[in-house]
This record gives C-alpha cells, structure tokens and sequence, in this order.
C-alpha cells in the first residue's frame, strides 16, 4: 500500500464480520491507489464522494489509468467495491464506472479456470490409490486425496471449501433404511454474505458415499478429511497430474467446480437447477461461467495414445472406483499426527483455570 495513502473504513463490527478479513484488506490497498490517484489529480480533500456524476467520472479516469499503467484488473474492481462499501448512498449509482470496468474485462484474454472431465478425474482418484496402497508411509494423505478430488467433483467445491472439510461436515447414512446419499455442509463459504453462512450440496454416487462412510469410521467429528494444507493439497494435485503425463492440461483443484458444472450440464441439467445445485447467486453469472467453461474443454483433449492410456489405467482400478477395500482404514494408515494435532490444539483453547 503507498505511503500515507491510507484509508480508514468506517464501517462498525457487525458490518466488517459480512468479509474475511483478506478482502477488507484488498479494499483498504485499492481505495489507498485510488486516493494516491485523486491527489494527483488534485482533487485531494474534495467531498467528491457527494455527487455521483463527478464519483462515476474519477473512477472512470482511475481505471483507465490503471489499464494504461499495466495495473492488474483486480485493482480497479476492488476501488470501485471499496467506495461503495466507504460510502453505501453510492451503491447502486456507479454505472459508468462498472461499464467502464466491463469494457476492459472483455479485453483481456479468457484465463478461467479449465473445467476437468470426468474420465481424468477417474484417473487421478486411480493413480492417488495405486500410490497409497504402494506406499511405505503418506497412504493417509493419498486416500483421503482420492476421495476428496471426487468429492469437490461431485458437490461443485471451491478448494479453499475441499480442504476445510470436517468429519462432523458429512451427514451419512445411519442405517440401510435411509438414502445412500451424503449430505456435506459447507461452512462460512465463499459467498456466505449473498447465501448464507451454511450451505449444503449432496452426494448421490453411492460408490462416493460408502467411500466416506469408510474412510471416516470411528473418526470424531472434529477431525479434518484432508490431513494437510492447502497448499500440500494443490502440490499433490500437481504432482498426480504430472505422473499421468498431463501437466500440459494446466488443470489445478480449481478445476474440479467447473468440471462438475460442465458435466452436469452436458448431461442435460437445466441451467435454474444447475444454480442450485453449486450454490451460485445469480443465474447470469452461471450462465457466463458455463460459456467459459464450456469453450475450455477444447484444452482437455487427449490424444488418442493418452486417451489408450487413461483408460488401461481407469479400467484396471475399477474396483477401487466402485468401492473402498473390505478391510478398515487402520489396516492401511494410521491418524497418529491428527490425533497428536487435535490433542495439542483442544489444549491450547482450553480455558484457564486460575
């Protein structure tokens, strides 16, 4: 953030508590260029946050500004998000300036995230199990790996929403009278402030679910379904991509949301069920993301020696695709460092007794 460029956002506590507080962050940073911008233009002390007129036209000169600079996008959208968040009477008054932003966007070349197929998740779940089962030591992250990529498949996850999974998350069946079908609840998602700060998705792949149902036996609810960090998660998903030979397809944990809703709608689902169904806002945004997404798949192509390939490989893991091993999880792995992780961590919160 520039020198003295700061900015104070006047906002009260139950108004900050609607955004993390990394994107409060990213406001403060962008309102502080833009201010260091106005005193350029010696506007400085200027209540021009009262006409709307002369706010929509120093945004405007902002973004351009910041377009001929080779200032990222992301910069300009958050100063526009942050003088309405400054100043709420704005809100809804900055036409211009969101035109403006709009003209730029569709500038820059299409960069979305490449949706991933359904074939090539069956192989990376396939991969991630030979190599736990072949594994003298990490099988625990390799399955739980596996099943999560199916999951955030399934569910249409964010991977920030993949790796914060708990146990307690996943509602499975009870008894075999009931729906082979989970129920995970997603908490404080991204969208939480438009959604709400639980949502839910469902899992009909009874495969999927008694994977889970295996996978999480005897575990209290408080234990993480992903061992590591996020960033272990995306390094596992990198290096799995690699061992495939695929590492050309750029395809990251980002990709499995869109794969899902790519897929979900090439099979037909109607675009008002698809919004329900990943938990977007609006259909308008949907309906973009399913075009970007859709003129993406031209970049999951295979060869036809890859496709010989991914297929032998899916082909012989059939087994393990429709349904976890017979044996338990401990005859595989053990949680030790879990265990260890929530021992120290329930120690730590305890409340003091003197």
């Amino acid at each position: 953030m520039p020198s003295g460029a700061a900015i104070e956002m006047r906002e009260v506590e139950l108004e900050t508590t609607r955004t993390s507080r990394s994107y409060r962050a990213r406001l403060q940073c962008s309102l502080a260029l833009f201010i260091e911008f106005l005193a350029l233009c010696n506007v400085g002390a200027t209540a021009w946050w009262r006409c709307e007129a002369a706010t929509n036209q120093l945004l405007c000169e902002f973004i351009e500004h910041s377009r001929a600079i080779g200032r990222p996008i992301a910069y300009a959208r958050h100063a526009i998000l942050g003088v309405q968040t400054c100043h709420k009477h704005l809100r809804g008054h900055l036409y211009r300036a969101w035109q403006c932003l709009k003209s730029w966007q569709q500038t820059i070349p299409l960069n979305s995230r490449p949706p991933i197929t359904v074939d090539l998740v069956r192989a990376i779940f396939a991969m991630s199990i030979a190599e736990a089962l072949a594994a003298s030591s990490g099988a625990l992250e390799m399955v739980s790996f596996a099943v999560l990529v199916r999951v955030g498949f399934e569910c249409l996850l964010r991977s920030g929403e993949i790796v914060k999974l708990l146990v307690g998350d996943i509602r499975l069946p009870q008894s075999r009278y009931e729906p082979r079908v989970a129920v995970v609840t997603l908490r404080d998602p991204k969208n939480r402030a438009a959604m709400g700060r639980f949502q839910f998705a469902m899992i009909r792949d009874t495969a999927l679910v008694d994977w889970l149902i295996w996978i999480t036996a005897g575990l209290g609810p408080h234990v993480r379904l992903w061992p590591g960090s996020a960033a272990k998660f995306g390094k596992t998903f990198k290096r799995i991509q690699a061992r495939l030979g695929l590492e050309r397809l750029g395809l990251t944990p980002g990709s499995l949301r869109p794969g899902g809703a790519t897929k979900a709608f090439l099979e037909g689902m109607p675009i008002a069920s698809l919004k329900y169904l990943g938990r977007w806002k609006v259909e308008s945004s949907l309906e973009v993301y399913v075009q970007e997404a859709m003129a993406h798949l031209k970049t999951c192509t295979l060869s036809d020696n890859e496709h010989e390939s991914l297929q032998a490989l899916v082909q012989a893991a059939d087994q393990q695709w429709s349904g976890p091993p017979t044996l338990p999880w401990t005859t595989l792995f053990h949680r030790a460092a879990q265990w260890r992780g929530l021992r120290l961590k329930a120690h730590t919160t305890a409340p003091s007794r003197n």
